[in-house]
């Protein structure tokens, strides 16, 4: 069993784990659902792989995302979020996913339909208001068609980088490295 000093290469493997602590961390082309991640050195994903994470993560060195990786969090469970800190730098390659859509919640106390995140609510349902205005950090609750099931909230995403954060960008082979917007000109 890998402990905090072992340093884990795992290929081509579904796992699932619950809270592993490792020195560090190399996957390719593999499906990692896991509670927590706990590496105090490097962690790198290549391949065509998931990681799923469910609560508060730490990589005490660098992170790279390589093509084709998708970092999401599990559904089912309002305490479920991408909440990873990086002690070093994370690069996300071009084709790689920082990816949590559809994965809020769908009804339950201050999520249910026609509630409203952060502020207030024009509904007439009595919905409750949820989460804060100034920090961000609940899943998204799914509107007014939450309850019906045609609704697919948004999940949460907290990343503290403490080197580059280094997001790469594919714009493909006609792009010519430009990026045409339908709301250029506008602030952002």
């Amino acid at each position: 069993v890998p402990g905090p000093t072992s340093h884990v290469s795992i290929a081509n493997a579904t796992v699932t784990a619950g809270s592993p602590s490792v020195a560090s961390l190399a996957l390719s082309d593999v499906s990692l659902t896991a509670t927590a991640l706990n590496v105090a050195d490097d962690f790198t994903v290549y391949g065509v792989s998931t990681v799923s994470l469910k609560r508060p993560s730490t990589v005490g060195g660098s992170v790279v995302l390589g093509k084709d990786v998708e970092l999401t969090h599990a559904t089912g469970d309002r305490a479920n979020r991408i909440d990873l800190t990086v002690g070093g730098a994370m690069t996300v390659q071009a084709g790689a996913r920082v990816n949590v859509k559809g994965k809020g919640v769908t009804g339950g106390p201050g999520q249910a339909a026609y509630s409203s995140y952060g502020g207030r609510t024009d509904s007439t349902s009595g919905a409750d208001c949820y989460g804060s205005l100034t920090k961000p950090y609940d899943q998204g609750s799914g509107g007014a068609n939450a309850a019906t099931g045609t609704s697919k909230p948004g999940g949460a995403v907290k990343l503290v980088v403490g080197g580059t954060l280094r997001i790469e960008v594919d714009y493909g082979p006609e792009s010519n490295g430009q990026i045409s917007r339908p709301d250029a000109g506008r602030p952002l």
